[in-house]
């Protein structure tokens, strides 16, 4: 029987608009009935994620950051931070790579020191309150999940390969979509943080369904067993999931799947 359910967000639960499904409501409803958890998987920060959830927060588990730090009724239940050293290299190295801004994702919010390019990345953001410009990122004095590169060009052909020159140890330099490239410990990624969630709560890998869509849940698709990669989703994510969802995120792959295969009585165990 299924017991845990997590989704990553842009591109797999939200569509290209960054819209939430109209049945996400009812569907987070039916779940919390049958004490399914349900989680938000996002290489998003927490402070604009939950802004947008704030609704559902408390049947909400909230994985941010790529699973730097996992959230469960306003209460950080984990965390691994980058340490002031790598992050004074790592916005070195991206203040030099042309097209690209440097950002820092910390618990208290986005930071970026450029006011030109901060509008942009507020549109793009489910709380635009959470993008902090500063005068200098060095002196930013937070707990800090994550480094991001936005880039302008396309992060694969970029940022990353800029990145890829420099021995980074114990550091994971990911594309996280198109424009956005994620820079975190090593030591923690989504699959990280379902581990952490399925000990928590005594849930095994077998209860447990995910969905994705990019290169940065590739870790959360082997741990477990229902893995959906979805229909738009990245060729390396297919590769290792074990399904794959019969509809795009714009036709709400994500909502369809789990009202065959978990909500819908016959369907309520998977054997």
């Amino acid at each position: 029987m299924i017991k845990l359910i997590a989704s990553d967000l842009d591109g797999t639960l939200l569509d290209n608009n960054g819209n939430i499904p109209k049945e996400f409501g009812s569907i987070i409803e039916e779940l919390n009935l049958k004490n399914i958890k349900f989680a938000i998987a996002s290489g998003r920060n927490y402070r604009e994620t939950v802004h947008r959830f704030e609704k559902y927060k408390n049947n909400i588990i909230f994985i941010c950051d790529n699973g730097s730090s996992v959230y469960y009724r306003d209460e950080c239940i984990y965390c691994n931070t980058l340490d002031k050293d790598t992050v004074d290299k790592l916005i070195s190295i991206g203040r030099n790579i042309s097209n690209s801004y440097v950002t820092l994702s910390g618990d208290r919010g986005f930071y970026i020191e450029d006011e030109s390019i901060a509008n942009d990345i507020r549109n793009m953001c489910l709380n635009e309150d959470s993008v902090i410009v500063v005068d200098n990122l060095n002196n930013v004095k937070d707990l800090i999940f994550k480094v991001n590169i936005y880039d302008l060009v396309n992060t694969e052909t970029n940022s990353y390969k800029e990145y890829a020159k420099f021995k980074l140890d114990g550091i994971v330099v990911r594309p996280s979509g198109t424009n956005w490239l994620d820079i975190y410990n090593s030591s923690t990624n989504k699959g990280t943080a379902i581990d952490i969630i399925q000990k928590k709560f005594n849930i095994d890998k077998k209860e447990t369904m995910v969905f994705g869509d990019f290169l940065n849940d590739l870790e959360m698709m082997e741990n477990a067993y229902y893995s959906y990669a979805m229909k738009n989703g990245h060729e390396k994510i297919k590769e290792v999931s074990n399904f794959e969802t019969d509809f795009t995120n714009n036709e709400n792959g994500v909502i369809k799947t789990i009202k065959k295969y978990v909500l819908k009585s016959e369907y309520a165990t998977i054997d």
